[in-house]
């Protein structure tokens, strides 16, 4: 991913934005939670996609964790279970 690169994924299935609310994370691989990358997050229920962008660009070569934690929750109420991605910044 491009270091200033807003990051966008395509979901499955429809989530209740409401539910997103302090429960995705976003730090470097082995840092800390309290580390975390500060970023807004916009969820389009139209195409079912999450778009992220981070306050400040990524740092080059880095691997990203992107966490969707406990408490997500689909439009039928039932619930994401929590998962990680990761993807490596690019060096520009």
């Amino acid at each position: 991913v491009r270091l200033g690169e807003r990051v966008r994924m395509q979901l499955s299935r429809d989530l209740d934005p409401a539910s997103l609310k302090d429960r995705v994370r976003i730090t470097y691989a082995k840092a800390s939670a309290m580390e975390g990358l500060t970023f807004v997050a916009n969820y389009t229920r139209e195409n079912r996609a999450l778009e992220i962008r981070l306050t400040e660009p990524l740092e080059p070569f880095r691997l990203v964790q992107v966490e969707f934690l406990d408490g997500i929750k689909g439009t039928d109420g039932g619930a994401l279970a929590p998962f990680k991605l990761t993807f490596t910044a690019g060096g520009s």
